[in-house]
Parts: structure tokens; C-alpha cells; sequence
């Protein structure tokens, strides 16, 4: 309708309701862009900027370890024999058999720094020991072990003449150079504290367990001219104050100083702990 109309209606009453001349315009409607997938140099242009972050398996293998060593101490002691110890064991020649003076003399007494294992394992050398010189464990069979049992577990040592082995029957001499030059005779009885032949032994009855094969014997000990009288005077049979209170150097009553293995005598020594931690596996 025109302008004229729309008068005539508003004096008329009437609704004026005017004609759409136009089409109305229609809602524009954006489409988003759908995302642009990054090229493959990007991603990994991307990938490279923020790596994931992943240990090493050597770290790992290293943490898990460190995991499952035992916790132990670091200390230093002298020693003549090479650490760790290897007990009962049947794999390799024993060091202690077959005429061998290592028991008695062992290597060149020198101050290694060692673990002290906390689980009874022993001793592991860490610096200045025998193992960096070459040397290996110092191995011991399964009688050479078992046998210094009984001495350890022996409740008060009460000692007798070794028949047969008087002061004056005895090759000092022969069984010195036996001894020196690396094969121990067979006849010769040694001390178990110190090098020096044996005239005594220990004759305290021994429980029948079966396991020492030594009822009635004694528990094995033997002991020289020198160490006879201070165990049984002295400290009146017990070998535990004994072996707390020496030290092993040279003196004019032991000139070969004490035995190499003297200390697995030792109730809280390398061997005992080692009977305790294998009893428990």
C-alpha cells in the first residue's frame, strides 16, 4: 500500500499492516574451519620441543640394585685374608686344604676399606684390599668351615697334653719350612691362634648332634706352649676374652704374629655370622 492508504486506514480504525516489497534477508550462517591437522615435520618439530621425559634403563637398572643391596657400613680393617669370604664352599679349590699355609700365614697383612654388610654376608673390599691387587675371595670348603664350629660353641675349653708331642719331640725347624715354602706336613699339629705347633687340645666332652662328627673328642682346639697358659691361667678357658683382648703382631712370645684365620674363632666373627644368616635362608 502507498502512503495515502495507510492514512485512510488510521482515520477508518482500521490496522494498517504494509506489504513486505523486499525480501527479508537471510541469517548468515558461518561454518567454522574445521582444524588443519599439523604436518608431520611440525608434530614432530613439536614432539622434540617437549620430550617425554623417560630414565635411562641403565639409571633404572642402577636404582633397582641399589634397591636391593643390603644396607651396610664402610670401616676399615687389616686383614690377611681377601674379602668377601666364601664359606661351605665346594665350587673351587679350598684355600685352607691340601697342605696350604693360608689359614696360618695368609697374604701380607694390609688396612682395606670395606662394606660391612648389615645382613651377615660379610665384608666386601671397596679400596687399598687384596682384590685390587689381584687376588680372589678367599675360598673355604664345607669341613674346613664346620670343623672351627665346634671351638666357637664350646662352653669352657679345659685343655691336656697332645700325646706324642713333647717339647723336645717336635721338628720346629722342618715344620717352619714346610710351613714357609707353602705345604704343610701332615704330621705337624698346628695352634689354632698363633703359628706355632700345637702341644695341647681341648678335651671338653662335646654334645652327640650328629653334626661336628666329634663326641667325646673335644671340640678340637689346640694350642702351643705360648697360648696354653694364658688361656688356661690367664682367662681361666674362655677363648672369647681371649681372642677380644689380642692383636695380631709381632712380639718375642709370637713371632710370626697370630694366625691369619684367627679372628673366625671370634663368636661375633665373619663365620658365626655367616652360620646365622645361612640358617636362616
Amino acid at each position: 500500500m502507498g502512503g495515502d492508504d495507510c492514512t485512510a486506514c488510521e482515520m477508518a480504525g482500521n490496522i494498517c499492516i504494509p506489504e513486505q516489497t523486499t525480501t527479508p534477508p537471510k541469517a548468515s550462517m558461518t561454518v567454522p574451519a574445521r582444524p588443519q591437522k599439523r604436518c608431520s615435520a611440525e608434530t614432530g618439530r613439536v614432539r622434540e620441543e617437549t620430550p617425554t621425559k623417560r630414565p635411562k634403563l641403565a639409571i633404572r637398572k642402577a636404582k633397582v640394585e641399589a634397591q636391593r643391596a643390603p644396607p651396610g657400613n664402610t670401616t676399615t680393617i687389616f686383614t690377611k685374608l681377601c674379602h668377601p669370604i666364601v664359606f661351605n664352599d665346594e665350587t673351587a679349590a679350598c684355600n685352607f686344604c691340601d697342605g696350604s699355609s693360608m689359614a696360618m700365614l695368609g697374604l701380607e697383612q694390609t688396612a682395606v676399606e670395606v662394606i660391612d654388610w648389615e645382613n651377615g654376608r660379610g665384608l666386601k673390599e671397596v679400596s687399598g684390599g687384596h682384590k685390587a691387587n689381584g687376588h680372589t675371595s678367599t675360598r673355604v670348603c664345607t669341613i674346613c668351615t664346620m670343623q672351627r664350629i665346634p671351638i666357637i660353641m664350646c662352653p669352657k675349653h679345659r685343655l691336656r697334653p697332645i700325646p706324642g708331642t713333647a717339647s723336645r719331640s717336635l721338628d720346629t725347624d722342618g715344620a717352619l719350612t714346610a710351613l714357609f715354602a707353602g705345604r704343610i706336613r701332615k704330621k705337624d699339629r698346628w695352634c689354632s691362634i698363633c703359628p706355632a705347633l700345637a702341644t695341647y687340645e681341648c678335651e671338653t666332652a662335646q654334645e652327640d648332634t650328629g653334626a661336628f662328627e666329634r663326641p667325646g673328642r673335644g671340640c678340637g682346639l689346640q694350642l702351643c706352649e705360648t697360648c696354653m697358659p694364658s688361656l688356661a691361667g690367664v682367662y681361666k678357658g674362655d677363648l672369647q676374652a681371649m681372642l677380644g683382648e689380642l692383636t695380631d703382631e709381632f712380639s718375642d712370645e709370637r713371632p710370626l704374629g697370630l694366625r691369619a684365620d684367627f679372628e673366625l674363632l671370634k663368636q661375633d666373627g665373619l663365620l658365626t655370622r655367616y652360620i646365622l644368616w645361612a640358617s636362616e635362608q
